[in-house]
């Protein structure tokens, strides 16, 4: 049973994933051509270069372009994605953003929907 949770997790997280991309797409081609825009597609390829299929990852991964793509919407980058991606750089994004993830599921009872709650509380603070 747990198997097939974890499916419907991975399937429900790479849906989100292709409405991110489809999103960041628009709003990144929107931008002209500038620094800005080579920092943004350098960070896209870092955060999606740097990420497994398994469902921490993936909401990581997914948490990242949904701050990323607030930003870009905003017209008003945000560390870390104001500067030069790095593996540092984002190695202490991914800390924060698991930070948050096990900050908000510590706030919740203890069930099986614990952790995708977070993540749903989280992405919809931050709507597309």
């Amino acid at each position: 049973m747990s198997i097939l949770n974890d499916d419907i997790k991975l399937n429900i997280l790479s849906q989100d994933l292709l409405v991110y991309i489809s999103h960041l797409e628009e709003s990144f081609n929107e931008i002209d051509e500038s620094d800005e825009k080579t920092i943004i597609q350098e960070w896209l390829l870092l955060i999606l270069e740097n990420s497994n299929e398994d469902i921490e990852d993936a909401r990581i991964r997914n948490m990242a372009l949904s701050q990323m793509l607030m930003d870009i919407e905003n017209n008003k980058l945000r560390s870390p994605f104001n500067e030069k991606p790095s593996l540092h750089a984002y190695m202490k994004l991914v800390d924060w953003l698991k930070s948050m993830l096990n900050q908000n599921a510590s706030l919740e009872k203890e069930d099986n929907t614990n952790v995708l709650l977070s993540y749903y509380k989280y992405t919809h603070l931050f709507p597309i």
